[in-house]
């Protein structure tokens, strides 16, 4: 193609500021600070340029999920199983699955089960049962690696059988 006719093509693909055709904007969104200073600038170059810009792209938030740790002593739900081993309440500690701690989390004994507001990301727990001045009256049951991916709930059953308690 010779450069005679590659000029002659982009002159006609240029806009024609002083025709007062309207020049529509491609590509992305302009902010209010850019459409500011085009306003002010195509006024002296007798252009109109038009966006379809409808504002600010949304950011999408990924809420936090929900961790549902349900347990049972000795195969059961039941106060009595609470009362009789001296546990008052459940302490669950979270950690992810860098090392970094997420936090701890108590409930009373007698709810046999709890519910964790945890954001994105991979975790570890563990739980033990401790009593009315914060002892713990069982050894730690480890809860398996498990992933929260936003606005989701994820149940893990966990049991304290009669052989994790200590001695009174």
């Amino acid at each position: 193609m010779s450069t005679a006719l590659s000029l002659a093509r982009a002159r006609k693909r240029r806009p024609r500021c002083a025709s007062n055709e309207p020049i529509e904007a491609k590509g992305p969104t302009m902010s209010p600070r850019i459409r500011a200073i085009l306003a002010l600038t195509t006024g002296l170059s007798a252009c109109v340029i038009e966006t379809n810009d409808a504002g600010p792209t949304a950011v999408v938030v990924h809420d936090s999920g929900s961790l549902v740790v349900d347990w049972t002593i000795d195969g059961a739900k039941s106060v009595d199983e609470c009362d009789l081993s001296g546990s008052s309440t459940i302490d669950i500690t979270v950690t992810s699955t860098d090392g970094s701690p997420e936090g701890e989390y108590q409930q009373a004994c007698s709810a046999f089960a709890t519910t964790i507001s945890l954001a994105p990301g991979n975790y570890v727990a563990e739980a033990v049962l401790i009593d009315g001045v914060g002892r713990d009256r069982t050894t730690p049951v480890q809860i398996r690696p498990f992933q929260i991916l936003g606005n989701d709930q994820l149940s893990i059953p966990i049991e304290f059988p009669a052989g994790s308690f200590y001695a009174p």
